[in-house]
């Protein structure tokens, strides 16, 4: 007859607990979910803390509605809501939250990234990336690099997401001396078509016991990313001083 059921399903370990419940009759329902894992750290090592996950979804003949929430360590959130499903196959959602960098770190480690990224998404239409529009924004962020003492501060991004493209903007200080930008559209789907410049504004580069150089440049990628692109450079050296270690 096309009902279903679930009274309680659960799932219980150490580090998940899981439970689902609801029903759905004559072609409407809702069903409620949680998630929760004791410490992220099992997962992603840095990021120590529970992490929390309840949905609800809720609708009837082809037509269903979702509302969730995500908390967890380090400011980690998020919530979803709207159409999860239309009869013509369309979605209508919106997702929203913050997640630290420091996610990135087991895969760029010994590298370090610190600050918080913040996403405000929606999905309108049939499902893909023409639908998705939004924007993904950090503020005030810091890298730093050990293996060439590199250390950018205030770094501030901002991507807008829309008709398949993302559109950069990026910016930071190198701790030395200096600004790097970064701007332009990357398209989202094959070739990767791309309009990125890069600018090098009066940077100062230091190795304490080799040099210290003095410079500014501009490069800019044109064109299809997969190949074809035109990818042009120049770099001018202010100044620079090399220094001889005494034992040499």
């Amino acid at each position: 007859d096309g009902d279903i059921q679930i009274q309680t399903a659960r799932l219980q370990t150490n580090q998940v607990a899981m439970n689902a419940e609801g029903g759905m009759t004559d072609g409407a329902g809702r069903f409620d979910l949680t998630f929760g894992l004791n410490d992220l750290a099992s997962l992603l090592e840095g990021l120590s803390g529970p992490l929390d996950l309840r949905a609800a979804i809720e609708g009837q003949d082809q037509t269903w509605d979702v509302a969730g929430n995500l908390t967890g360590p380090n400011g980690i959130s998020a919530v979803i809501s709207g159409g999860a499903s239309r009869p013509d196959g369309t979605v209508d959602l919106s997702v929203t939250g913050d997640v630290p960098l420091l996610i990135a770190e087991p895969f760029i480690a010994p590298r370090t990234l610190v600050g918080d990224a913040a996403f405000d998404i929606t999905v309108q239409g049939q499902p893909g990336l023409e639908a998705v529009r939004g924007t993904v924004t950090i503020a005030d962020a810091r890298a730093s690099d050990p293996g060439t003492r590199l250390v950018v501060e205030g770094i501030n991004l901002n991507v807008g997401l829309a008709n398949s493209t993302a559109n950069v903007d990026l910016s930071g200080q190198l701790r030395t001396g200096g600004t790097i930008t970064v701007s332009g559209p990357v398209a989202l789907t094959a070739p990767f078509d791309a309009g990125i410049t890069v600018a090098l504004q009066e940077l100062t580069v230091i190795d304490p016991t080799l040099y210290e150089v003095n410079m500014s440049g501009n490069a800019s990628i044109q064109g299809p990313l997969l190949g074809g692109a035109a990818v042009t450079a120049g770099v001018m050296i202010d100044r620079a001083e090399i220094r001889i270690p005494s034992g040499l």
